[in-house]
């Protein structure tokens, strides 16, 4: 199908998804909740050979008192205060190569990469919740009496306060943070400029976690998002339970965060994507009521996107 018959085909989509009449107050709460926890951190120097740059493990204390792990790259001579990105990895991936973050602290910026609990980095995972646990985090606290013991809501707030122990760092301009992540990543990166009104840009690439509804109608629950199916198989054969599964999980659906998201936002997105289905991304992209720029890959699926780091640098570039 052409391209731009495939993006008409999008336009005006607002997903079927639901939203919690208590969405708003939910989230109010949950940031009130982070905002009264410890917002201490360390930083542990590493060993890095490059001149000029210098290399740190930060850890802090996070919602379920788990000791979360970033990574911090920055010049090491800063004469006045610099901008920064925040980075956010795929699902169950981890916080990559230091050497894909050191151009921007070539170029006076730092770079913070967090990693999520309980996936491929150095992050602790502690959380407890009632329910299922094999086969997914995304269905992780669905079944808890306690609709604030949701995993991904600990991921959210979690990723929410690395970005504001960021700002307050004395060497970092606060007015000039972006976020940038790829699939999760690009799911984290829009939640977190959701929630703190000081982000000043995002990139974004083909995100997850978005519009669960349709991923379960398109019968797309085969790869990362099986823990759908299964907890249907085992715990829910007859779907009594479906409108109020997928209802506990608005709470976390990225596209219920979009309209809240005011920064400027590089939006860019595959069109073969299995993962991600594009429909889902579109979703996201529609509900965005702030300036946007949206790039569109025709025939590549959720992978490595030719010149799409160059992209995403020279947009933080040109906005920070």
């Amino acid at each position: 199908m052409p391209l731009k018959s495939t993006i008409d085909n999008y336009k005006g989509y607002l997903g079927i998804s639901p939203k919690a009449s208590d969405f708003e107050e939910y989230w109010k709460e949950s940031v009130e909740d982070m905002n009264k926890t410890d917002f201490t951190y360390t930083l542990e120097k590493k060993e890095f050979p490059m001149k000029n740059i210098e290399v740190f493990d930060l850890y802090f204390k996070g919602m379920n008192n788990e000791r979360v792990h970033c990574e911090l790259v920055k010049p090491k001579d800063i004469k006045d205060k610099i901008p920064a990105i925040m980075s956010f990895h795929g699902y169950t991936s981890n916080a990559d190569s230091i050497y894909s973050k050191v151009p921007y602290a070539y170029n006076d910026m730092a770079f913070l990469a967090f990693e999520v609990p309980g996936q491929g980095g150095k992050s602790e995972d502690n959380y407890t919740a009632d329910g299922p646990t094999l086969y997914g985090q995304i269905i992780r606290g669905v079944d808890d009496k306690d609709k604030k013991k949701l995993f991904f809501r600990n991921i959210y707030l979690n990723a929410l306060k690395a970005s504001i122990i960021l700002s307050n760092m004395d060497f970092i301009d606060e007015n000039r943070i972006g976020t940038t992540g790829k699939s999760q990543g690009g799911a984290l990166s829009l939640v977190v400029a959701a929630l703190n009104k000081k982000i000043k840009s995002s990139a974004v690439i083909y995100p997850f976690l978005s519009d669960f509804k349709k991923i379960f109608e398109m019968n797309m629950c085969e790869d990362v998002y099986v823990e759908f199916k299964n907890w249907f198989r085992k715990y829910d054969t007859m779907h009594e339970k479906e409108d109020e599964f997928f209802e506990r999980l608005s709470y976390i659906d990225v596209q219920n965060f979009a309209d809240k998201v005011n920064c400027n936002v590089l939006f860019i997105t595959a069109l073969l994507d299995t993962t991600c289905p594009p429909i889902t991304q579109f979703a996201i992209y529609n509900k965005l009521k702030c300036s946007k720029d949206l790039k569109v890959y025709c025939e590549y699926t959720h992978e490595r996107l030719p010149y799409s780091d160059d992209i995403i640098y020279e947009f933080f570039k040109n906005e920070l």
